[in-house]
């Protein structure tokens, strides 16, 4: 069966340019030719790490040093971030499937919007890359020396310090990449909502396909942002640190409207041009009763009552359809998991506080 991360063809569609797969889709299309699932060697890639820190940690120790937990959350970024960038492909592939009902387009065009959405262009991913590499090398510059060898546990710049400092660049590359993977993504999901989609104001369930990939995106990329907040509270105290959290919580919200927004407006334009189309025959059924009232021609009132019985039951039917394409439920769980960091942060403050005093 043909996998849904690999379309047939690209072939180039209006404002949608023809390009090559980046690294990242290199990188997926590997661990999907190895047998069993790509999680598992994630994990292993994680495992691995750890032992790197735990080898360098216990040179020449008497007794076995572990880690602090946030050294398990900060080595998980690279592992996580591209399993999640791959999981998010094949979600992606699955809800363009379930879309195809809603798609105005032909199995050639089909084929290309899969390629787009599942698929990052080489060389603009090449750019995030090194823009991730430059900004790691400007965050970790920024913070004095003893807090970096405070995070890392040692007394002294060696190996280890080393190691972390570089784990730091791929973590940054990590960020930057599938910053950059939902931007592409949702991009293209608007793209297919504004220039494919059959609008019907009350035929939107195709149309929830997409809002459950903008939500999976926004609530999986908020995990790191749980486990730095969690394992590390003492970032906040860091200038630069305290700023970016925040902002990311931003993009997460964003990230799950934003690609909604197109199909937003469609719909809340058919919405108001079936108002408008009722309101119309509603004031044409006025007119006729007031005409009969004023002629006294009372005759076949109960089928003109009915009449205007309908039309304000179908006015009422549309006024009531959402323009949202989601599910009641989407929209209270991304608010839920953006509130939890934020809540986690004054907890930690109020315990401060009280323990202080």
């Amino acid at each position: 069966m043909e996998s849904v991360t690999t379309p047939r063809t690209a072939q180039p569609i209006v404002g949608l340019p023809t390009y090559a797969p980046s690294w990242v889709d290199r990188l997926n299309t590997f661990t999907d030719r190895l047998p069993g699932p790509p999680l598992l060697y994630q994990f292993g890639l994680w495992l691995l790490l750890i032992g790197i820190d735990l080898v360098l940690r216990n040179q020449g120790a008497t007794e076995l040093q572990l880690p602090r937990p946030f050294v398990f959350v900060f080595l998980i970024a690279f592992p996580y971030n591209t399993w999640l960038m791959h999981y998010l492909d094949r979600m992606a592939g699955k809800a363009l499937q379930r879309f195809r009902p809603g798609l105005e387009c032909d199995d050639d065009s089909y084929d290309t919007l899969c390629y787009h959405l599942t698929t990052l262009p080489a060389q603009p991913t090449l750019l995030v890359l090194v823009v991730g590499v430059l900004f790691s090398l400007i965050v970790v510059d920024s913070i004095p020396i003893e807090q970096r060898l405070a995070f890392v546990e040692v007394n002294a710049v060696g190996p280890l310090y080393y190691y972390h400092s570089l784990m730091a660049v791929v973590a940054f590359v990590a960020a930057a990449t599938i910053i950059y993977h939902t931007w592409h993504q949702l991009r293209i999901v608007n793209y297919i909502y504004r220039n494919y989609t059959i609008v019907n104001l009350f035929e939107q369930q195709p149309l929830y396909a997409f809002s459950n990939l903008s939500a999976q995106t926004a609530v999986g990329i908020l995990f790191i942002s749980y486990g730095w907040t969690i394992a590390a509270p003492e970032l906040f105290n860091i200038a630069i640190t305290s700023i970016w959290l925040p902002i990311f919580n931003i993009i997460c919200a964003l990230t799950f409207v934003y690609p909604l927004i197109g199909i937003h407006n469609l719909l809340k334009a058919d919405k108001e041009a079936r108002l408008v189309q009722v309101s119309h025959r509603q004031r044409i059924a006025e007119e006729e009763l007031h005409r009969r009232v004023d002629a006294h021609a009372m005759v076949d009132m109960d089928n003109l009552n009915k009449a205007m019985q309908a039309l304000e039951t179908e006015y009422q039917a549309i006024k009531r359809a959402p323009t949202w394409p989601w599910h009641p439920e989407a929209p209270r769980a991304v608010a839920a998991a953006l509130l939890f960091p934020i809540l986690l942060w004054l907890m930690q403050r109020i315990l401060e506080r009280s323990l202080g005093s």
